[in-house]
């Protein structure tokens, strides 16, 4: 009996040595601390819900769609927690706040304004908040979601793109386009207000037209940069075509009016050279340098008053791009440093052409193939048909024909 009694006391202090072992004592394996790493995720696909808590039968806080991106904090079980994106509200209710800050230990933070809505984040006395009544509910605050707030996605609905850096990067760029987004229909209906030749929508255009080929990463924006770019397209085609109204309009009328004045001209230098003539005739002499002017100033071919008209179009343009006063002598003297050389033999089409952009084909000397269509309305260039001739000439448009065209 004495030596069962000495078996279990040596059993008991065994024991008990083991629980109360020293240092020496062989020490539990440490547990394995598993350390996470932000990184930038990508939804990829559509209707993704967001929750409050990493489980299926968590409230759904949103559903997203492809493209969205989060930096991803951490991880519980399949799922991946992130921080509500910027503008994420939240609710408390008022009567745990005092002064700007929380009166209460863990208070509960919720997603909407109800007491049956889901609980978000807790807060303890002295936390400091800023927010506004909830238009929704005034028994509760408004406020920006904590810091601490966590909401989940199911991981099999992220991509993994990189650091969170990259992140910060498509988070200010995404900020730029929208501001650029938000401001430019008023941008460009301001340069609408503007006289058609004054307005500059190119820069706001082209700063649109890069955010449509930037859709992969932000399809949001770029299908509204697009729908500004088509509506901006078509205002500026129908200011166009009015400001073209307003200048053939207007060419018109300065036409008809210099070709009046043209006819008094031409009446008044009639006079002159009669009266030149009859001095002749009672011998009294002329000098031959005034006959010569008044000879070139009525050798007005037909054709050369045709292209009057289509000359008035360029100088109207040229005169509304330039400030200060201007002439149609200023306005050849600007042509002629834009004039290019020509040689070769002066001739006419053989026939008459719709539509040609000149009455004169200044053709190879060697070749005689053409090189251009001339025409002119200060130069009769009826005096040298079948003549090597060097001309200067302002390119003009050419009616889609073979070879160019010039204005002499």
């Amino acid at each position: 009996m004495l030596k069962k009694s000495f078996l279990i006391l040596s059993s008991l202090f065994l024991a008990f040595s083991k629980t109360f072992a020293g240092p020496e004592a062989e020490a539990p394996e440490p547990k394995e601390v598993i350390t996470f790493t932000p990184f930038t995720g990508k939804i990829i696909g559509n209707r993704v819900r967001l929750r409050t808590q990493p489980t299926l039968e968590a409230p759904i806080v949103n559903q997203l769609k492809a493209g969205d991106m989060f930096v991803i904090q951490g991880e519980e079980d399949e799922f991946y927690g992130i921080t509500p994106s910027e503008g994420t509200k939240a609710y408390v209710h008022r009567k745990f706040v005092l002064d700007g800050e929380i009166d209460g230990e863990r208070v509960n933070v919720r997603l909407h304004p109800d007491l049956d809505a889901p609980i978000i984040a807790r807060m303890n006395t002295g936390d400091k908040i800023t927010g506004k009544r909830s238009a929704e509910n005034n028994k509760w605050l408004e406020i920006p979601a904590p810091k601490e707030t966590r909401f989940y996605v199911y991981k099999d609905y992220i991509e993994n793109i990189g650091g969170p850096e990259i992140y910060l990067r498509l988070e200010k760029t995404s900020q730029n386009y929208k501001n650029l987004v938000k401001t430019a229909s008023e941008l460009i209906q301001d340069e609408f207000k503007k006289p058609f030749i004054d307005m500059q929508i190119d820069q706001v255009l082209s700063d649109l037209n890069q955010i449509v080929k930037d859709r992969d990463n932000f399809p949001q924006y770029a299908k509204q940069a697009q729908n500004i770019i088509n509506e901006a397209n078509e205002q500026y085609l129908n200011k166009k075509i009015a400001y073209l109204e307003t200048i053939t309009e207007n060419s018109s009328k300065i036409w008809e009016k210099r070709n009046e004045n043209l006819k008094k001209e031409i009446n008044q230098q009639k006079v002159q050279v009669q009266a030149l003539a009859e001095n002749v005739e009672r011998e009294q002499p002329c000098e031959k340098s005034e006959l010569t002017i008044f000879a070139h100033q009525l050798d007005k071919a037909p054709e050369m008053v045709y292209w009057e008209r289509a000359e008035a179009v360029f100088y109207e343009k040229w005169a509304n791009s330039r400030e200060g006063y201007a002439n149609y002598e200023s306005f050849y003297a600007d042509q002629e440093k834009q004039a290019t050389v020509l040689e070769g033999i002066l001739t006419q089409p053989h026939h008459s052409m719709n539509n040609a952009p000149g009455d004169y084909i200044l053709v190879n000397e060697r070749t005689r193939l053409p090189i251009a269509y001339l025409y002119s309305t200060r130069i009769n260039l009826q005096n040298n048909i079948g003549r090597k001739v060097t001309i200067r000439g302002v390119q003009r448009p050419n009616h889609h024909f073979a070879f160019p065209a010039y204005y002499v």
